[in-house]
């Protein structure tokens, strides 16, 4: 592997800048006049004062952090194996290389395994002694997400070691940019590219439809077809919404072939296409398929949704008025959010919220505020907040706000939940558990009650406990907070719970006492019905609701039943929040009002147009609900001024509640004269919507990077307004787009988007005014579309990442050019010189040198001793002996009393200078 380089490196660097400021103040320190440095020689003060520099150099890297790296030894390499549909027949070629790289492993080389296709998974984390593993994750094998690959693999890599991707692919990617992520890669990454297939195969590659034909005008559908091979007598199978449309039969050649398919526009609404291709010697069937969608233009369709079993008198009254309306239980309902396009407006009549899935109630939502499509929702026992459409996305859509104000004459009621927290509650449905739906639906049911009610809780598995003691809940968080601490685990044993719920609430002061059940199990047997019968008794309802598939249904509607209460099933736990909702408001008799009250029209407006409201009977009762405010208004209100009819706008959609029923029940009188179907039969027709769409015209389709490529035309006089854009996936989910002008009457966008199946593209003016509503096929996938190996790509993925392209097994071993390295500060080897350093320039300053004497040399004679006598000769006048000192002359002097000093002559000082001066010299020496 070589030899690693080394390199130095700091901690701290933003220390270093003090390093000037401290050899100044230090320079400064020595050197100034009659500081230490003054007394010694010269050179010992230049000494001196580069030790000083040099300790202050040390003692600054190590404020700095100095340290040296060296390359990391270790290494880990991580294989990423194409597991998707496109790679499934070169699994064994995989393997094989994998093998034979791990043959070739040196002993200080780990080996981590990911597995990856639309996302990644890690099937072998870096070890020392790998293997071969086998893929135990499910991975979406439809798609391929090479960047997604890389990124797993960059977050796999064990800090402090080098490291190397090693991607085998066929390069197919239907999601992601794998040269962009490869282009940030801290990580060399060799490709291989696996073996290209070569069996014959036979693909449809498009289905292309026109976004919308005029009914009953003929078009043509565009097939597109690649056969690897010549093959006569293809069957070509057509189906529309279904049913069989077409059946062709046709010879491919080799490569690329195009066919139209004739047909003609029957019903309006949507027309969904699917292209089935069969053939001698196909290698792979699944990708004989295509689909498309087609708008038939018509005149406006209406949905009138009502519960099952009932028959809808409004259906009558505007096909008597020359609408299009389609009556659908709730179970006849679309699933698919392209399927809703069909209808340009959407009844509601007194249909629970309960009988409508959560991606229902969020296409409805969506439809309205991004496609435009018209609501209106008639009420009933079983609609607004009685319904449980409280904390809905639909109520959000609706002109009234759902959240009731208790009167004054609601008497209070005694709520008991009792919750099933058996180990089957864990089990997971679309990534929520089953026990944390149904804590958050008791924390919503709380949140709905008064203080004057009471509010309690039990848990029950082999044994019951009490979560929440009977009580008024004065403290709705801190009951909440109880509530969350519910976890589920072990058996199911209903009947204790019951009993002592039961027990407790006859002892309630309340009159109105109710207990819901839940549970998604079989429980123990016991007498339930004596403990129904005691109940009622006890003036005490039981309801339940069954949750999932394992729950004893039969048992518990005959519970429900004896219990004089109601039995919800909920097939997915996200229902349950809006289940207990509905029973608590239902329980507690504050979701309508039904006493008689006369209406007033409260605004003008055209719904009203040729209807006297308050020349209209009495209505025999109403939902209650609040009135939102601008924009939305209220119409027509009860003489208590409660709202009874309301319009407002949510998004590019209008909405119109009326809290009246449609005449099964409060306004049967009303019903009886012709007003009150001219009343709806306006209200439905205002909620439709008005937009043109001629003067923008959408086409959309896939990229190269299969994302979603929107190219739209408009009027150059609205082109300076603007285009919004929505994306509705088929669960209903919306997405915003943000489109580009590219040219003055052209506008485009691309985005990623997730799933398969048919979208809605919604695109406006942001007033309105101008929109256009498509549907639009998506195939996310086109693993198994065919084409050749990506070769190119996977070679510039190499390249700028620093990697190799098709490596040999052995060389993806190979040490990195620019890997992780070891860090080793070197702050105790550095301070323990800066103190050495200052020792020596202490004793530098401060010690005196050895004489020669010491030093071997031959000893001087001494001077003899210098008489006074002498020394005074040397000096011409006696006001010189000032300057010399006696007393530190060899010999004993005795002190000459002065005379009178005569003055000094310049020369007799300067011999003085020069003797001073030589003495010096000596004593340096």
């Amino acid at each position: 592997m070589g030899e690693p380089a080394l390199m130095l490196g700091f901690s701290r660097p933003w220390l270093l800048i003090l390093l000037p400021l401290l050899a100044l103040l230090w320079w400064w320190l020595g050197s100034r006049p009659g500081g230490p440095a003054a007394q010694v020689a010269r050179w010992r003060r230049r000494t001196s004062a580069g030790l000083r520099l040099l300790t202050l150099l040390l003692l600054g890297l190590v404020l700095a952090g100095l340290r040296y790296r060296l390359p990391s030894d270790r290494l880990t390499v991580t294989f990423l194996l194409d597991q998707s549909l496109s790679a499934r027949r070169q699994q064994a070629f995989m393997r094989d290389y994998l093998d034979k790289a791990l043959a070739a492993r040196p002993a200080r080389v780990q080996v981590a395994v990911v597995h990856f296709a639309g996302e990644a998974a890690l099937e072998l984390a870096a070890t020392s002694t790998p293997y071969i593993p086998k893929s135990s994750h499910r991975l979406n094998r439809e798609e391929s997400n090479l960047a997604a690959a890389l990124q797993f693999g960059l977050a796999a890599q064990p800090p402090g070691q080098g490291g190397r991707l090693v991607l085998l692919t066929d390069g197919r990617q239907t999601r992601g940019d794998v040269l962009q992520a490869a282009e940030g890669s801290a990580l060399e990454i060799d490709c291989l590219a696996i073996p290209e297939d070569r069996e014959p195969e036979v693909l449809v590659e498009e289905l292309r439809c026109p976004s919308s034909v005029a009914q009953k005008t003929p078009f043509d559908l565009v097939a597109t077809i690649a056969s690897t091979q010549v093959s006569r007598g293809a069957s070509l199978q057509l189906w529309r919404n279904g049913k069989p449309a077409g059946r062709f039969q046709v010879d491919l050649k080799e490569g690329r072939n195009v066919f139209l398919l004739p047909q003609e526009g029957e019903k309006p609404g949507v027309a969904r296409y699917e292209l089935r291709v069969s053939a001698d010697k196909d290698g792979e069937v699944a990708n004989n398929r295509a689909s498309g969608l087609t708008m038939v233009e018509g005149p406006s369709r209406i949905a009138l949704v009502h519960p099952a079993g009932s028959v809808p008198a409004l259906a009558t009254v505007l096909r008597q008025n020359g609408a299009l309306v389609d009556t659908l239980s709730p179970g006849q309902l679309p699933e698919d959010v392209g399927e809703w396009l069909t209808y340009q407006g959407i009844v509601l009549d007194n249909v629970p919220s309960t009988d409508l899935s959560s991606e229902q109630l969020e296409s409805l939502a969506a439809l309205v505020r991004e496609a435009g499509v018209g609501l209106l929702m008639l009420g009933g026992p079983d609609s607004f907040a009685a319904g449980g459409y409280a904390k809905t996305p639909l109520a959000e859509a609706l002109p009234l706000d759902l959240r009731v104000r208790r009167s004054l004459f609601t008497p209070p009621t005694a709520q008991l939940h009792i919750l099933d927290k058996s180990g089957s509650m864990s089990e997971v449905t679309k990534g929520v558990e089953h026990m944390a739906m149904a804590r958050e639906a008791s924390i919503a049911a709380l949140e709905l009650l008064s203080p004057e009610d009471q509010f309690g809780v039990i848990g029950f598995d082999d044994a019951f406990k009490w979560v929440v003691p009977l009580q008024a809940p004065q403290q709705p968080k801190a009951l909440a907070g109880r509530i969350a601490t519910i976890r589920a685990g072990g058996g199911t044993d209903l009947f204790p719970a019951l009993q002592e719920g039961v027990k407790r609430l006859a002892s309630s002061p309340l009159s109105s006492r109710h207990i819901l059940v839940l549970s998604d199990g079989a429980t123990a047997p016991a007498n339930f019905d004596r403990l129904a019968q005691d109940a009622q008794k006890e003036r005490i309802v039981i309801s339940t609701v069954a949750v999932g598939d394992g729950a004893d249904l039969a048992f518990l509607e005959r519970l429900a039943r004896n219990g004089k209460g109601r039995c919800y099933v909920a097939d997915s736990a996200h229902a349950l929040p809006r289940i207990f909702a509905r029973e608590t408001l239902l329980s507690s008799r504050s979701a309508f009002d039904e006493k008689p009250t006369r209406l007033r029209a409260a605004s003008t407006h055209t719904v009203l147009q040729g209807v006297e409201v308050e020349s209209a009977p009495e209505l025999l009762g109403h939902n209650l609900s609040t009135a939102r405010g601008i924009p939305h208004r209220v119409l027509v209100e009860s003489a208590g001024g409660d709202p009874i009819l309301a319009v407002g706008r949510f998004g590019l959609g209008k909405t119109a509640a009326y809290t009246g029923d449609s005449g099964r029940r409060w306004s049967t009188p009303w019903a009886r004269l012709p007003e009150f179907s001219k009343l709806l039969l306006q209200t439905v027709r205002w909620t439709l919507p008005q937009g043109q769409q001629g003067p923008l015209e959408v086409s959309a389709g896939l990229d190269s990077l299969q994302r979603l490529q929107v190219v739209a035309r408009i009027s150059p006089e609205l082109a300076p307004q603007g285009l919004v854009g929505w994306l509705l996936s088929p669960e209903g989910q919306s997405q915003p787009l943000e489109l580009v002008q590219m040219a003055p009457d052209r506008y485009e966008v691309q985005a990623e988007f997730a799933g398969s199946g048919t979208f809605v593209l919604s695109l406006s003016t942001p007033d309105g005014s101008v929109r256009a509503v498509q549907p639009v096929a998506l195939q996310r996938s086109r693993e198994l579309a065919g084409g050749p190996v990506q070769e190119e790509l996977l070679r510039q993925t190499s390249v700028r990442s620093g990697g190799r392209y098709q490596p040999a097994p052995s060389e993806v071993f190979r040490q990195p050019r620019n890997g992780p390295a070891f860090f080793r500060d070197l702050q105790a080897p550095l301070l323990q010189a800066c103190l050495l350093l200052l020792l020596l320039e202490v004793a530098l300053r401060r010690l005196p040198l050895p004489t020669r004497r010491s030093r071997g040399e031959a000893r001087e004679e001494p001077e003899p001793d210098v008489l006074p006598s002498q020394l005074m000769a040397k000096v011409r006048r006696p006001s010189a002996r000032r300057e010399l000192k006696l007393e530190n002359l060899p010999g004993s002097v005795k002190e000459v009393p002065a005379g009178p000093e005569p003055p000094v002559s310049g020369d007799t000082l300067e011999n003085l200078r020069k003797i001073r001066q030589q003495t010096r010299k000596k004593r340096e020496e």
